[in-house]
């Protein structure tokens, strides 16, 4: 943000872009930011995750499907009630719908993608 006049006791903002793209599935807008926050307060989870977004050839989102990583500590929870958990909270606060699966390890460089497309065409 810049602020664009401050002579008048009044300023005006000209938005110059965003850190985060929002993503639209089916009319619900939300931000990968906001998905990372409700992945963080799992303790099971590493906090690592691959959103996957599958497309039409329309370009519209489709499907989204979430992988997280889980943490390497032992947990009380088996996967599937972490599973229900984690669909329930993404659903009441983002009210969007994806599935969920696990994994022990991304094979991605420098494990430091969090999220990448899948185009399904």
């Amino acid at each position: 943000i810049r602020i664009i006049n401050k002579k008048h006791m009044s300023i005006f903002f000209e938005i110059l872009g965003r850190t985060d793209d929002m993503i639209v599935v089916k009319g619900i807008n939300f931000f990968p930011e906001q998905l990372r926050s409700i992945i963080s307060e799992f303790k099971e989870l590493s906090g690592q995750y691959q959103l996957q977004i599958h497309k039409n050839n329309n370009d519209e989102i489709t499907d989204v499907n979430l992988i997280c990583e889980l943490s390497n500590e032992e947990h009380e929870l088996d996967n599937k009630t972490i599973r229900d958990k984690l669909i329930y909270k993404i659903r009441n606060e983002l009210t969007v719908s994806m599935d969920v699966n696990f994994t022990y390890k991304f094979d991605l460089v420098g494990n430091k993608l969090k999220l990448i497309n899948f185009i399904k065409g």
